[in-house]
């Protein structure tokens, strides 16, 4: 895997298409930490045979770093009064996201491919996964006090829907998506 190191500080990594001319390509072989503007930080596997499963995680950081863009818009950014999108709720989103990626990766060697992370109604941030025959939209509250909701299809007649907690072990639904 190849990451952008920054020349100030060594140990700040970055996939490596989000640099600029104070970061420096560096190969990494073995396990390192990965910090998105010291608020998350995974601490990737050494690189290992399993290369699909490596890509994938890569692309679900990639895809987090990313999705701060989102971050940028403010209140009425779609001209229809819709509120900006706090911090807090995009950690909570991407958070969920790490956590049951990685944990899935860790414990049974599969790993859901990347969603997309997309502006929802009324500051709220949706995970969106269209992945072969399935379709998952998780829907992360602004309201840190409310339930996420989930509605997904298989186009096979398969459903799943309901509320979860961001910060519970929710790897199942990363299972469904994998099936």
């Amino acid at each position: 895997m190849t990451l952008l190191v920054r020349k100030s500080q060594p140990a700040s990594y970055v996939p490596a298409n989000e640099g600029n001319d104070e970061w420096t390509t560096r190969r990494v072989t073995k396990a390192v930490s990965i910090e998105y503007d010291y608020d998350i930080v995974l601490k990737l596997p050494p690189t290992t045979e399993d290369n699909l499963l490596n890509a994938k995680l890569n692309r679900i950081l990639d895809t987090i770093h990313k999705s701060r863009k989102i971050l940028d818009l403010e209140n009425d950014w779609d001209d229809d009064g819709s509120p900006g999108y706090k911090q807090s709720t995009w950690k909570r989103a991407t958070d969920f996201l790490l956590k049951n990626t990685s944990t899935l990766s860790k414990k049974c060697s599969i790993c859901a491919d990347a969603p997309r992370v997309l502006p929802g109604p009324d500051g709220s941030i949706d995970l969106h996964w269209q992945v072969n025959k399935h379709d998952l939209l998780i829907n992360i509250p602004a309201d840190e006090n409310q339930l996420a909701t989930y509605y997904g299809d298989n186009n096979e007649g398969c459903i799943v829907k309901g509320t979860l907690d961001t910060s519970a072990s929710n790897q199942w639904l990363m299972m469904w998506l994998t099936e």
